[in-house]
C-alpha cells in the first residue's frame, strides 16, 4: 500500500519510479518480467489486478519498495527510508526486474492476500499523510 502510494505521487512529480518487490524466495525466483508474462497468458488479459494470479509464478511479496533515479543515481525507498540498492530490502533479497506503478496501486486496491495484521481502516490516514508531506516538497520548488 505504502509503495504505491508514494510511487504515484512521485510519478506524478516527473521522476521514473518502479517498483521493488523483496522475498526470502526471491534470489532462486524467475525474473518478474517472466511471471508478468505468464499471468497475462495464463489470464488471457494485459491486466495483472491479483496477488493470487503472482503467487501462482512463484512471486511472493514479502515486501515492497519503490526504486527511482535522481541526480543520476539510483535510490530505494520503502516505509523505512531512502537507501543505496544494494540487492536486499528489509533484509529479504530483491526479485529481478520490477512493477509499474499502476500494477501497484492495482495490487495494493485488492485487500485479498494481504498481510491481515495491516489496518485497511488507516489507508486514508496514510494518504493524507503522504499527500501532506508531498505537498510541502511540491510548494519548495
Amino acid at each position: 500500500m505504502f509503495a504505491s502510494l508514494v510511487g504515484s505521487e512521485l510519478t506524478d512529480l516527473g521522476l521514473p519510479v518502479k517498483g521493488i518487490v523483496a522475498h526470502w524466495c526471491a534470489e532462486f525466483a524467475k525474473p518478474l518480467f517472466f511471471a508478468r508474462r505468464g499471468v497475462r497468458r495464463r489470464n488471457n488479459t494485459s491486466e495483472v489486478t491479483s496477488i493470487h494470479e503472482w503467487h501462482k509464478e512463484d512471486v511472493i511479496f514479502g515486501h515492497v519498495g519503490l526504486e527511482f533515479r535522481l541526480g543520476g543515481k539510483r535510490y530505494h525507498y520503502d516505509s523505512n527510508g531512502l537507501e543505496k540498492p544494494t540487492g536486499i530490502l528489509m533484509e529479504m533479497p530483491v526479485y529481478r526486474g520490477r512493477m509499474t506503478i499502476p500494477e501497484l496501486v492495482a495490487l495494493a486496491s485488492t485487500q485479498d492476500g494481504w498481510n491481515e495484521q495491516f489496518d485497511r481502516k488507516c489507508i486514508p490516514k496514510l494518504e493524507q499523510y503522504i499527500w501532506a508531506s508531498f505537498k510541502r516538497v511540491k510548494s519548495l520548488d
